[in-house]
């Protein structure tokens, strides 16, 4: 009996160190380092394994290492001719760097549609509780177009509302939030305009919280949106 457990401890010893030395193997297999080697500009990364299994198949295929390269076929270049549009106007801004990258015609005078709601959203987040709850209006219920799905008489939280309105573009959550501002919907577009004023935003005119047609005109620049963007996105509640 001493004896036949004697070999069990030696058996398990040496299973153990045959899966130790396998492990080894195969991490020592799989190293992967970094040559200074250049494809189209860029630095790739080498593997030992594609040559090691070429040379052991001794096959004639001489495209398996190419499997191991990053693919920099679909890299756009760097240098590029300046984009021909057809837009009337338009804007191209790094916000990570505060950089420029293209400009056309920025301080036209544009329809804005929806965008209108990104100066709503800022009216929001300065000056409403995002936990408190506003009744839909039969108004706010049945504006039309792009909504968030709201009714008539559901309790719906400022928060919840503000979703609506920068992800689903919800024009029943614009007019919601208008409506149940602690300055009611006429003022509430008051306030959107003379914020933007104050925050250098001259060529910009809203006449209603959704950006939807029919309350007069309505119209904004490229530089007046990156100027109501960067500023909307030092929000936590929008950005």
């Amino acid at each position: 009996l001493i004896f036949h457990d004697y070999m069990k401890v030696i058996a398990s010893f040496l299973l153990w160190l045959a899966g130790i030395t396998a492990a080894l193997g195969i991490l020592f297999f799989s190293y992967v380092y970094i040559q200074d080697i250049q494809v189209n500009g860029f630095k790739t990364i080498l593997s030992p394994i594609p040559q090691i299994v070429e040379k052991s198949l001794a096959s004639n295929s001489k495209n398996t290492y190419q499997y191991w390269r990053p693919s920099t076929t679909r890299i756009v270049p760097f240098k590029i001719e300046e984009p021909k549009l057809s837009a009337l106007s338009a804007l191209s801004y790094d916000l990570s760097s505060d950089t420029l990258l293209y400009s056309k015609n920025t301080t036209q005078q544009m329809p804005m549609a929806s965008l209108t709601k990104i100066m709503t959203a800022i009216v929001v987040a300065e000056n409403m509780d995002m936990k408190s709850q506003i009744t839909i209006s039969k108004h706010a219920a049945t504006i039309g177009e792009n909504v968030m799905g709201l009714t008539e008489g559901e309790k719906v939280t400022v928060e919840d509302l503000l979703y609506g309105l920068i992800l689903e573009s919800g024009n029943d959550a614009a007019e919601a939030l208008a409506d149940g501002s602690p300055f009611g919907r006429d003022e509430f577009i008051h306030v959107m305009n003379a914020r933007a004023e104050q925050l250098g935003i001259i060529n910009t005119r809203f006449t209603n919280p959704s950006g939807l047609n029919g309350d007069g005109r309505q119209y904004t620049t490229a530089i007046d949106l990156l100027t109501m963007a960067r500023y909307a996105l030092s929000f936590p509640e929008i950005a």
